[in-house]
């Protein structure tokens, strides 16, 4: 985790490749949080089963909730990005 919270800036900066990479850091820490509750949980009485799934739902919602703000963050910045500098399509460069 750290390691990501100081590249952060530059990720941020880098706009779709840092979307794909903090996507994808945020997706192992979701299937790890998942694989802990599967292999966990059937190992825990019913009450220690229950505090451990909640928990674990907890983190994984934070972990939904910032992946939408690292999507918004991105598509924020890819939209301004494009506006200040504006390409053409290819309907556009062609004269279509």
């Amino acid at each position: 985790m750290v390691e990501i919270e100081n590249r952060l800036p530059g990720l941020l900066a880098s706009g779709a490749s840092a979307l794909h990479e903090l996507k994808q850091t945020l997706n192992v820490m979701q299937l790890t949080a998942g694989n802990i509750g599967m292999r966990i949980t059937p190992l825990l009485d019913a009450d220690n089963a229950a505090y451990l799934r909640a928990k674990l739902g907890i983190i994984e919602l934070q972990i939904a909730t910032l992946t939408t703000k690292c999507e918004q963050i991105c598509g924020a910045q890819g939209m301004a990005s494009k506006a200040a500098s504006p390409e053409k399509t290819a309907g556009e460069k062609t004269g279509l």
